[in-house]
């Protein structure tokens, strides 16, 4: 069935990121959802059931549970239900290349983790990173 809209779980501890990056979806149509932190994205992630979120916009460091932690808990309820792997953009604020970012993310916790679906965004996310992302979601007409 072809949604018209696009839904996006934004998790992130700090305030400010949440409401300007649910600010800047919502103007290109998103439907958002908010979290302040990895255990509260997997909850409402769970919740929202499979195949709700068309993507994840996961900080990486935050309290409680922290990014890496949140992706592989969400990798590892997917495998053990039957659900589709939601794509997860991780971002921070440092300069890692994509590359970095998810080497770091296999070597955390030890655990290993399906990569297919993981990607890295830098901050500051503007409006010209948040139309990129969407162009492979925005249902065509």
């Amino acid at each position: 069935s072809m949604r018209e809209t696009v839904n996006v779980l934004i998790a992130d501890d700090y305030v400010h990121n949440r409401e300007l990056h649910k600010l800047l979806l919502e103007r290109e149509g998103v439907v958002v959802s908010l979290a302040t932190n990895g255990r509260e994205a997997l909850q409402k992630y769970k919740e929202n059931g499979n195949g709700y979120y068309d993507f994840i916009l996961m900080d990486v460091q935050m309290p409680e549970m922290d990014g890496f932690t949140s992706a592989k808990e969400i990798r590892e309820w997917e495998q053990n239900n039957g659900w589709n792997q939601a794509h997860i953009y991780f971002v921070s604020g440092e300069y890692y290349s994509e590359d970095e970012v998810l080497t770091s993310l296999q070597r955390s916790q030890g655990r290993s983790v399906d990569m297919t679906g993981l990607f890295s965004l830098r901050k500051p996310i503007d409006i010209q990173i948040i139309r990129r992302v969407l162009h492979k979601y925005k249902k065509q007409d």
